[in-house]
């Protein structure tokens, strides 16, 4: 049994799950403008690199920095837990 194995799956993957699903409404957003990664970052004063990083889900977003592009692009951020 994995849990027996790796007792940290579920939590694991919640995380990893949650990482992903923001990095994807990341995505969403830049390309409703139309632009490019660097020209989204441009117009956001960000490195292209952090656009990539913060799209891929491979880094852990700051709360702050994803506040921040949502009020640029005329979005504000709702948290929900869920179980």
């Amino acid at each position: 049994e994995l849990e027996s194995t790796y007792p940290e799956f579920v939590a694991d993957f919640n995380k990893e799950y949650s990482k992903q699903k923001i990095a994807l409404q990341l995505v969403e957003l830049r390309l409703e403008t139309g632009l490019s990664q660097r020209k989204y970052a441009q117009a956001n004063e960000l490195m292209q690199n952090k656009v990539s990083i913060l799209e891929n889900g491979k880094s852990n977003a700051r709360l702050s920095t994803i506040i921040e592009l949502a009020a640029k692009n005329g979005y504000k951020v709702e948290l929900k837990f869920t179980k």
